[in-house]
């Protein structure tokens, strides 16, 4: 009865220590999925600040363009005055 009662504990200890060692593998695991998680939040947000940048650079290039062609319609404006000459 005393040898069956120790077999019993040691396979219990046994059992113990795997369901401990199983739970702390389930722990990490949810810590690496957590670290996962905050990469793939990183990400997105570095792509939306890529996103925000390609926006503005769009905006300060239609500026440019806006810039570029009221300084042609200038330049025109010179020439054409210049080609009528005096007067």
């Amino acid at each position: 009865l005393f040898r069956s009662q120790d077999r019993t504990d040691r396979v219990l200890e046994r059992l113990g220590a795997l369901e401990r060692r199983v739970d702390g593998g389930f722990a990490d695991v949810d810590r690496r999925f957590a670290d996962v998680d905050r990469r793939f939040a990183d990400v997105d947000q570095r792509f939306a600040d890529v996103g925000q940048r390609f926006d503005e650079l769009r905006i300060q290039m239609r500026i440019d363009k806006t810039e570029i062609l009221e300084r042609i319609d200038i330049v025109a404006q010179r020439l054409s005055r210049l080609e009528q000459g005096p007067g």
